[in-house]
C-alpha cells in the first residue's frame, strides 16, 4: 500500500489539513514522482535540477540543521546541492517511509555515494558509503519553509576511514567509576 493510501485509510483529517495533505500529494505527483523515476532508472542524481528548487522551496526556506555553513533560502539549498555535487559521486537513495501530518511531513530514506571529492577540506577516499537519514519539512502554501535533520555522520566518517571503529574510553574520575 502507498503512503497516501495508508493515510486516507487509518487518518480523518479535517478539511484544511486534508487539503494541505493532497497539495502535498499533488507537488509529489506532479514534480517530484516524473523526475525520480527517471533518476531510479538513470542513476543520476538530480544535481542539475536547480529549477525545481525554485518550486518546492520557499525563498524564506530555513533549515535548522544546516545553521550558518550554507545560509537560509534558495540559496542555501544551492550551496548545499553544489557541495554534495562536488564531494559525491554515485549517489543513490532508498526511501524507507514517508509520513505527513498537519503541515510537516518525514522522509525516511537510505543515501548512498562514493566520496570522490573535497569534503570541508577532507580529500577523496575513494570509498562507498551508506547513511540513515530523516528530514523533517514544514510546508506554506505548498513548498518547503522549514527543515530538520537526524543524519548519522559519525558512522559515514567511519565507513571512510576518517573516524576509528572504536576509542578506547578512560573515565574521568580517580576511582574510575562514573
Amino acid at each position: 500500500m502507498k503512503v497516501f493510501e495508508r493515510l486516507d485509510a487509518t487518518l480523518k483529517l479535517p478539511q484544511e489539513e486534508a487539503m494541505l495533505v493532497e497539495s502535498v500529494r499533488q507537488l509529489a505527483r506532479e514534480k517530484i514522482a516524473p523526475r525520480a523515476g527517471h533518476y531510479d532508472r538513470s542513476g543520476e542524481f538530480p544535481h542539475a535540477n536547480v529549477e525545481a528548487i525554485n518550486e518546492l522551496f520557499a525563498p524564506t526556506f530555513f533549515s535548522h540543521a544546516w545553521g550558518p555553513m550554507y545560509g537560509p533560502g534558495l540559496e542555501g539549498v544551492q550551496k548545499l546541492i553544489s557541495f554534495s555535487e562536488k564531494a559525491f559521486s554515485n549517489v543513490q537513495t532508498e526511501v524507507i517511509d514517508v509520513i505527513a501530518e498537519d503541515d510537516r511531513a518525514a522522509t525516511f530514506f537510505t543515501y548512498y555515494a562514493e566520496h570522490t571529492g573535497d569534503m570541508f577540506g577532507v580529500p577523496p577516499t575513494g570509498k562507498s558509503f551508506k547513511e540513515p537519514i530523516v528530514h523533517i519539512l514544514r510546508f506554506e502554501d505548498s513548498k518547503v519553509v522549514e527543515h530538520w535533520l537526524v543524519e548519522n555522520e559519525l558512522g559515514m566518517l567511519r565507513q571512510l576511514g576518517l573516524w576509528p571503529e572504536s576509542l578506547s574510553y578512560a573515565p574521568s574520575t580517580e576511582d574510575g567509576k562514573l
